[in-house]
C-alpha cells in the first residue's frame, strides 16, 4: 500500500501561467536558480503565505531530445526523484526543474541532483 505523503498530486503540479511567467522573468528579485548538473532549478518563493508543499514544473528541451518518448522518460525520472525526497517549506514555493544535460540520465544521477537541489532550498 502506498503512503499518502509520497504521492505527487495534481495540486503539486505548477500550471499557472502567471506563476510560470514570474519564474522566468529575468527582472524578478524573488527568483533564484540552483544549478545541479544535469538540472537547473528556478525557484520563486512568496513570503507571507502559508507553509506547504511546493508546486513543481519539469521541462526537457525538444532541441536536445527530438523524440517525445525520450523527453517523457526524463520527466518521469525527475518527478519520481522529486516525489521520493519532497518536503514542505515555510512559505509557498514554486520550482521549475529544467533539464540541461544532453544524454538520458541514470536514476541515481537524477536522485543525487534532486537531493542537492532540495538541500540547498532548505537553507
Amino acid at each position: 500500500m502506498e503512503r499518502k505523503d509520497h504521492t505527487f498530486s495534481r495540486q503539486e503540479r505548477l500550471k499557472s501561467n502567471k506563476v510560470i511567467a514570474r519564474l522566468f522573468d529575468r527582472n524578478a528579485e524573488e527568483c533564484f536558480t540552483v544549478p545541479a548538473w544535469p538540472y537547473r532549478a528556478v525557484v520563486y518563493r512568496e513570503p507571507g503565505t502559508p507553509a506547504g508543499l511546493p508546486s513543481v514544473l519539469v521541462s526537457v528541451p525538444k532541441r536536445n531530445f527530438k523524440k517525445a518518448v525520450t523527453r517523457n522518460r526524463i520527466k518521469r525520472l525527475t518527478r519520481e526523484a522529486y516525489r521520493l525526497q519532497k518536503t514542505p517549506y515555510s512559505c509557498k514555493t514554486y520550482i521549475a526543474f529544467l533539464y540541461v544535460g544532453k544524454e538520458i540520465p541514470e536514476f541515481n544521477r537524477v536522485q543525487r541532483a534532486m537531493e542537492f537541489i532540495l538541500d540547498k532550498l532548505k537553507s
